[in-house]
């Protein structure tokens, strides 16, 4: 039986959430050096070649994220963290903190999983807790989305410049290459949390 895929990356960004029952957490895979960036590191961007700013990136990426959360949810400040010696340490961040501005209140622990394919068909997933989504269903085309989470799907796997594919990797530090599937379901954790039987 397999296990998890090995870290393939130097970096991840993760942004905490608040609101809602609990605190939350999202990450997006990725390689950054450090740079002249206003941030203090840049993005690599296999898919075009070279790098972009962390701060260019970001300011691009962000409202995207936001846009799945409702207003009752706060985004913290995305944090860059790196891998070494077994655990992901913090090395930078930008302070992009926000409330969502997606229509409608969060769901008490609501959990929306978006799957890609990467380049080699490993399966990567994208993790929203408490969105203002329907609590059960399956949407194979992506078209068929809220909006909001549409366009950060379609930006997810855009590969172009001052787009989030072209420096978002999967855990083994591979290119995204297509959606498969998005599922709204209850999270367990979050729901006994809530005192929800």
């Amino acid at each position: 039986m397999s296990g998890p895929t090995p870290i393939g990356v130097t970096h991840r960004i993760e942004i905490q959430i608040v609101g809602g029952s609990n605190l939350h957490k999202v990450r997006w895979y990725l390689n950054a050096i450090a740079s002249g960036d206003v941030d203090g590191f840049d993005f690599e961007t296999p898919s075009i070649g070279g790098s972009v700013g962390m701060s260019v990136a970001l300011a691009a990426f962000f409202p995207l994220v936001r846009a799945v959360y409702s207003a009752d949810m706060t985004l913290g400040n995305v944090v860059l963290q790196k891998y070494q010696t077994g655990a992901w340490l913090p090395v930078g961040s930008a302070p992009l903190g926000n409330v969502g501005t997606a229509a409608g209140s969060y769901k008490v622990a609501q959990q929306t999983t978006t799957v890609y394919n990467d380049i080699f068909f490993k399966k990567v997933r994208n993790i929203f807790l408490e969105t203002p989504n329907p609590y059960v269903g399956r949407i194979i085309s992506a078209g068929a989305l809220p909006a909001g989470l549409a366009a950060l799907v379609a930006d997810t796997l855009d590969k172009t410049a001052g787009h989030g594919g072209s420096w978002i990797l999967s855990r083994g530090g591979s290119l995204l290459q297509n959606y498969l599937a998005t599922t709204y379901d209850t999270n367990d954790k979050v729901r006994r949390a809530a005192g929800i039987v």
